[in-house]
């Protein structure tokens, strides 16, 4: 945990979207996951235009173990709720969930579902109430996919 900037605003998915940004997010499989164009570059998490981590966004990564993961930003804020899902290197399924919540300035693991700083795959730094980012750690890097694509798969 790092120190705490505090913000209210909570942005969520919209409802008349939710069920194709959903359905769009169930057919990205670890195979989809594995050809993705990884970065080990922050992510864009700032509270205007600029935000990559809005409601409905998808991000593929290869955690900080070496598996597959895809999650979708349910909810954005100082928090992030997130859906995830991580699979081992045979394509089964290693933990899947929803709801996640990482708190501002915390970390976060995708193999575990769960804020940790052990084996953290990245970190949601508050560098101002606006100006956010997530980090990649120990190794793991990110690729956004646009939802266009996730839902041509």
């Amino acid at each position: 945990q790092r120190p705490q900037t505090s913000v209210t605003r909570v942005l969520s998915i919209p409802a008349e979207q939710e069920t194709a940004v959903r359905a769009a997010f169930d057919r990205i499989d670890h195979k989809v996951i594995a050809d993705a164009d990884f970065s080990t570059s922050k992510v864009n998490g700032a509270n205007d235009e600029t935000n990559q981590l809005s409601p409905g966004s998808v991000f593929l990564c290869k955690t900080s173990e070496g598996r597959l993961c895809k999650f979708l930003v349910e909810e954005y804020g100082y928090n992030l709720v997130l859906s995830w899902t991580t699979y081992e290197r045979n394509g089964d399924i290693h933990s899947k969930g929803s709801g996640l919540r990482v708190r501002g300035t915390w970390e976060c693991d995708l193999d575990r579902g769960k804020e940790s700083s052990d084996g953290a795959d990245f970190w949601w730094e508050q560098v101002t109430e606006s100006e956010r980012f997530l980090v990649p750690e120990n190794g793991a890097v990110f690729a956004k996919v646009p939802l266009t694509a996730a839902e041509s798969k």
